[in-house]
């Protein structure tokens, strides 16, 4: 492997160099510690700063790390580091940081009548997330297996079709979204079917749960 040395003079002064670059786009939980390192070599003394979306957030000084204690969604973007010394200063390439976080749903009530014989379509409301979030469905606590009778939909609205052939009965949904950055939030729905030709849907907001 060979290693970029910096420039250097008649007296041996050597110009800041960068040990390694980033690499590609790194994903980090919202709330969890980012620590940048800036790896340099060099006459000493080097001082360090760093910059933010191309803004500075640092003055120079010898710390060659910056810390994010709790990761927000406004902390996603490229981060870079400059390196000085008296031979000069060397800007380094940028390290995108993404971050991955879980929202919450927006509360709204649903009320929804089914004519005998066709599917009755739960939808639920967006939740924001990065990485897209993947949705499971559970009915009365059992997660939902697509079959003829029933199909979950992931892509672009998330709900499953409940046929409208079975007896009166009363059966609670749960939609779960779910992209690894935390413990996923729930939406509840209930579905009656009543004795009579059509089935009657409503959601209440204290009926929602975050779980």
């Amino acid at each position: 492997m060979i290693r970029n040395i910096g420039f250097i003079n008649w007296k041996g002064d050597v110009a800041p160099y960068f040990k390694t670059e980033p690499g590609p786009p790194e994903i980090h939980l919202e709330g969890n510690r980012l620590v940048m390192t800036c790896l340099a070599e060099g006459s000493w003394p080097l001082e360090f700063k760093w910059m933010f979306n191309s803004t500075d957030i640092t003055a120079f000084s010898p710390e060659y790390k910056y810390i994010v204690p709790s990761l927000q969604r406004s902390d996603m973007g490229t981060y870079q580091c400059v390196v000085r010394n008296r031979m000069g200063a060397l800007l380094q390439r940028r390290a995108e940081i993404q971050v991955a976080y879980m929202g919450d749903f927006m509360e709204a009530d649903q009320r929804k009548t089914v004519t005998q014989g066709r599917a009755a379509i739960l939808n639920s409301p967006a939740v924001a997330g990065f990485p897209r979030p993947q949705v499971t469905w559970y009915r009365d606590g059992y997660k939902i297996i697509p079959s003829s009778r029933v199909a979950p939909n992931h892509s672009p609205a998330h709900y499953p079709a409940i046929p409208n052939d079975s007896p009166p009965s009363f059966q609670l949904y749960k939609e779960v979204p779910e992209n690894g950055s935390r413990l996923p939030p729930s939406w509840t729905q209930q579905a009656s079917r009543d004795p009579g030709p059509h089935l009657t849907m409503y959601t209440p907001p204290s009926e929602w749960a975050a779980e």
